[in-house]
């Protein structure tokens, strides 16, 4: 009667960043009542996940859309492990959900199979570090006469890393000042008393 769970062991926890790899810790027991042999475990690779064969264990190989890992016999009440590892492409959906099973067989009849198939699922989670800076343009340096136009420059940076959507740039609006839209970028529009620059994706 053999037994596998899975767990996720890298990023810990359940979620995961498009970039990163992802690892599964694949136990397999042995609940007798007599010993294993050719034992084989046999893994999905998720949809637009590739296989990581460096940090995987030695004994798992990817055969055509699974990665199968093998053990060439397991005692009654023993247990043996695998590390199996995903890379996450970059490009990877915000939000979506990664759903990995595994399933373990042998050449031993198996009295149970009800515990021989285990799954993990892992969100993908996009994180990006923005920060911004802001300079004034015209006039030059740090003045201007009445009667003039003042101009600032924003730049959003971001430092990653993944991807920012949706981002929205708010500037107050000066006391006293009024918002001159011809002379500033077109995707910044006045909402109330502050100029929004928004709707737009910044890459890392």
């Amino acid at each position: 009667d053999l037994r596998i769970t899975k767990t996720q062991t890298r990023p810990s926890g359940t979620t995961v960043q498009p970039g990163q790899v992802l690892k599964y810790s694949l136990t397999v027991t042995n609940l007798g009542p007599t010993t294993a042999t050719n034992v084989v475990v046999t893994d999905q690779i998720p949809s637009g996940l590739t296989f990581n064969a460096s940090q995987s264990s030695s004994s798992c190989s990817q055969v055509g859309s699974t990665v199968q890992c093998t053990v060439s016999s397991l005692g009654v009440n023993n247990s043996t492990s695998f590390t199996v590892a995903f890379d996450v492409p970059s490009t990877f959906s915000c939000s979506a959900t990664i759903t990995n099973s595994a399933s373990v067989t042998s050449a031993v009849n198996d009295p149970n199979t009800s515990n021989n198939s285990a799954s993990a699922q892992t969100t993908v989670v996009c994180e990006a570090d923005l920060r911004i800076t802001k300079t004034q343009t015209s006039p030059s340096g740090n003045t201007v006469e009445p009667g003039g136009i003042l101009k600032y420059q924003l730049t959003a940076i971001n430092n990653g890393p993944g991807t920012a959507s949706n981002v929205v740039i708010s500037d107050p609006i000066p006391s006293g000042l009024t918002f001159n839209q011809g002379q500033s970028t077109s995707g910044c529009v006045q909402n109330g008393n502050t100029v929004l620059c928004n709707n737009f994706n910044l890459n890392s």
